[in-house]
């Protein structure tokens, strides 16, 4: 069978192609850098690593998955060369029966099943696993859909143990419309290495002297190392097993594959031990090189690099492995899956110091929430939503009077007039001139939005004459259903915001800078406003539903709080702590905006905030 052209996959039958290796070409076959190679120089060792982790499915197991369900008859789709249409069509049959596979894997053969499975139409897989399997793993797993079905004792039990997984997997096996491919004992286990990926490995490295891979099921190295026993007969073949009492994740020690039937014994020619540390430090080097191996392609690297120096301090050299004086070697070892599923684990098994810091990590749990930038108002926009208020003329002139009254909806600007309201606390407006009503509310006491508000006009006793200025007054008042928090505290010695209700924060106040250039000051002020605004937290209750139509005996509710603050401003010195607070509140679902650079900005462009 022939590659797809040009590596596309079409029609019905487009994901079946695209998971047939005979439709595929090679996985890579690359040589590592000097970098990631102490041998190469020293020795004249060229190392490739075969990254079957590059297969479509993401890791070498999808090899055995692929072949088990063929040889299973799941699927007919996926034509085996040379079989006749009598053993397709048995093939076919028996994929009728099947309506569930189940099958004991912590990952990537089963991983792989599913998603063959699911191609080929069954939808029902369950993993048999260890309770002691990781967090990200079983998580990964339902992912991919799978049933998880936990088993306590060893995480890598006897296959034929009653009371492992393995075993009882193979019992539900039997049932009707049920299938275990039972990658511990299945023979198209490792024949699908012969099938597919020692003929690859010929091909792509004929001069090939050594090759290396790790031992779980053994699937790999069986039929890899029976292929290329037949294929290149002076290939060395070195197995890799854990030390004893160490786990990486796939491979197994030296003991346990003392059960497995598949005969790996003639598939290897020497083995090694390698450890946890070793593999992941392996496979972090490589991965920050740029091949994405995850711990066990570490781990037969290190078991390769083992086994040259072992040769080393018994032989001196390395000639033994040539096949000629002063030839190089050219070794290759198999990357199995990525590093994606295991990150956790590389920073439980490797020294702190491989990883840089964090810098400021204290932000790290903190500021959770989203931000949107259609929460900042501008304060001309910030004035318009809070305060509803108008501006009166009179001629004095004259007898007759004349009014002209401008609200917020009418003809002038919001900034304009802002700017008239400001015109009245001008230093020419002296205070024998101007006299003044504010009103501003704190936690324990609050202005009801039926005041007045705030007034500027001349004095009762002054007299209007012709030719001088009109009479002027302003009103302004807090808009129904609009809350307006001031967090810098009711301490605030300056630009009081009217009508505003004041919030006393520990890590809020007039002076504070801006705490997105201070981490700590952010995850400060987070942590405060967050808990502040807690739906439980009777303060924040109290501070959102505060009015003076609402008796000070009631217990605040999240109701009253809505109820009160339907339009939430939130405003500080300089916009920072106010746009967590509007964070903070958004997520608690208030509607709720800040001004934008805060009083300063409010206050540089002349506007009063306390008349």
């Amino acid at each position: 069978m022939t590659p797809a052209p040009n590596n596309v996959f079409r029609g019905e039958r487009s994901l079946h192609d695209f998971y047939d290796p005979e439709q595929n070409p090679p996985t890579p076959l690359v040589e590592l850098p000097e970098s990631l190679n102490p041998f190469l120089r020293s020795h004249n060792v060229h190392v490739y690593v075969k990254l079957h982790s590059a297969l479509p499915a993401g890791n070498v197991k999808s090899l055995p998955a692929l072949n088990m369900l063929q040889q299973g008859g799941i699927d007919a789709g996926f034509a085996l060369e040379g079989q006749s249409a009598a053993q397709i069509s048995r093939r076919k049959e028996g994929s009728e029966k099947v309506s569930r596979i189940v099958e004991y894997s912590s990952g990537s053969t089963v991983i792989s099943l599913s998603i063959l499975a699911r191609i080929m139409g069954v939808d029902d897989v369950s993993a048999y696993l260890s309770n002691k399997t990781s967090d990200a793993k079983l998580k990964l797993m339902r992912f991919f859909g799978l049933k998880l079905h936990l088993f306590g004792g060893p995480s890598q039990p006897e296959p034929l143990d009653p009371r492992g997984g393995i075993y009882k997997a193979l019992l539900r096996g039997k049932e009707e419309g049920s299938f275990n491919p039972d990658q511990y004992a299945n023979p198209a286990n490792y024949e699908s290495h012969m099938r597919w990926t020692g003929p690859q490995l010929a091909k792509q490295l004929p001069e090939m002297d050594i090759f290396v891979a790790g031992m779980g099921t053994a699937g790999t190295m069986t039929g890899t190392g029976l292929a290329l026993k037949r294929l290149l007969p002076t290939v060395k073949r070195i197995g890799v097993t854990t030390a004893p009492g160490d786990r990486v994740p796939g491979p197994r020690s030296e003991a346990l594959l003392a059960p497995v039937e598949f005969p790996w014994r003639d598939a290897i020619d020497a083995m090694e031990w390698v450890g946890s540390a070793d593999s992941y430090a392996r496979s972090i080097e490589l991965c920050r090189t740029g091949l994405m191996c995850g711990p066990s392609s570490g781990f037969n690297l290190q078991g390769l690099f083992q086994h040259l120096r072992r040769h080393i301090e018994v032989h001196g050299d390395l000639d033994a492995l040539r096949k000629q004086p002063g030839a190089p070697i050219h070794a290759a070892f198999m990357a199995c899956d990525g590093p994606y599923q295991y990150i956790d684990e590389y920073f439980s098994k490797l020294p702190t110091e491989t990883f840089h810091p964090i810098q400021n990590d204290v932000l790290i749990g903190v500021d959770l929430y989203r931000y949107d930038d259609a929460w900042e108002l501008q304060p001309h926009k910030a004035f318009e939503l809070a305060y509803t208020y108008k501006l009166e003329q009179c001629e004095a002139s004259s007898n007759e009077e004349h009014s002209k009254s401008t609200s917020t909806s009418g003809s002038a600007s919001v900034e304009e007039l802002a700017d008239r309201l400001a015109d009245l606390r001008r230093p020419s407006a002296t205070p024998s001139d101007i006299s003044v009503e504010s009103s501003t509310s704190s936690i324990s006491s609050s202005s009801s939005a039926s005041d007045a508000g705030f007034r500027a006009s001349k004095s009762s006793s002054a007299t209007s004459t012709a030719g001088t200025s009109p009479e002027r007054s302003s009103i302004a008042t807090l808009r129904k259903g609009v809350k307006l928090l001031d967090l810098r505290g009711s301490s605030v010695k300056s630009s009081r915001f009217f009508q505003a209700t004041s919030v006393e924060l520990q890590h809020v106040s007039e002076t504070s800078t801006d705490p997105f250039s201070d981490p700590h000051l952010l995850a400060e002020q987070w942590k405060e406003l967050d808990s502040l605004f807690e739906p439980d937290n009777s303060r924040g209750l109290e501070i959102l539903s505060s009015s003076s139509s609402v008796d000070s005996q009631d217990q605040p509710s999240a109701a009253a709080a809505a109820a009160a603050a339907a339009q939430i401003l939130v405003v500080c010195q300089d916009g920072g702590a106010s746009r967590i607070a509007t964070s903070v509140l958004r997520h608690r679902g208030y509607e709720a905006s800040f001004v934008a650079g805060g009083a300063s900005s409010w206050t540089q462009r002349g506007w009063p905030v306390q008349l």
